[in-house]
């Protein structure tokens, strides 16, 4: 867990940052929730209004980890859009993944917007030409502090995007989490020893026991984390 604090005397708010996965002193089970919490606080000093906006990017990780890619391949990954009454987020999977592969599981980001919060999406960045799709990405983001419409081509970095107005001396929270479920962790993966032929014996992770996917963590989370 961490706290962190960013003060730019050119922007007209103060923001601040407390980060962590859950840490329970004697409850196993709450401790290994395969979450992480990112709760940003902007406080607005100043005599007006302010609209702050905050985007959350990351690539789809669910990759085989036994072959890459074939170049020229489809690319498989998949980038979801999935919203609840208490989040807006996106779900990232493969469905083209065998059963057992290493790689096999889900990812989920989601905001957890207020009343007054308004959530936009991109499933993916626009793929561009060379290395332009984060160029692509900001230009959209900076013009009005919201994401999309999506583009004809998106990339695997998806992006959620919380907004709100922030009243003069007010502060306001922007909670994101993210959380992650990996049933097929194999010796091999966690580069440890194993009897010759055990290397890709699946051992598995307790957590994946609780829940069904990444998403099912997540709604867990934002149920029960204070």
């Amino acid at each position: 867990s961490a706290r962190i604090d960013f003060h730019d005397t050119s922007l007209p708010v103060h923001i601040s940052l407390q980060a962590g996965t859950p840490f329970i002193p004697l409850d196993a089970e709450e401790s290994g929730l395969p979450v992480a919490s990112l709760r940003y606080r902007v406080s607005n000093p100043s005599k007006s209004p302010v609209q702050v906006s905050i985007a959350f990017s990351i690539e789809n990780p669910v990759n085989s980890l036994l072959s890459p890619v074939p170049a020229g391949s489809a690319e498989a990954r998949t980038n979801e859009i999935r919203q609840t009454t208490d989040l807006a987020g996106l779900f990232f999977h493969n469905p083209h993944l065998a059963a057992d592969d290493p790689g096999a599981g889900s990812f989920a980001l989601a905001a957890q917007p207020d009343t007054k919060g308004r959530v936009t999406f991109l499933q993916g960045w626009p793929e561009g030409r060379w290395w332009n799709s984060v160029l692509l990405f900001w230009d959209d983001f900076a013009k009005d502090g919201a994401l999309g419409p999506e583009t004809e081509k998106p990339g695997k970095v998806g992006a959620v995007c919380l907004q709100q107005s922030i009243a003069p001396g007010a502060s306001a929270d922007y909670s994101f989490l993210l959380s992650w479920h990996f049933p097929n962790r194999t010796p091999e993966r966690c580069g440890w020893h194993a009897p010759k032929g055990h290397e890709r014996a699946i051992i598995g992770n307790h957590y994946t026991t609780r829940f069904q996917d990444a998403w099912d963590a997540l709604s867990y989370a934002a149920k029960h984390l204070p």
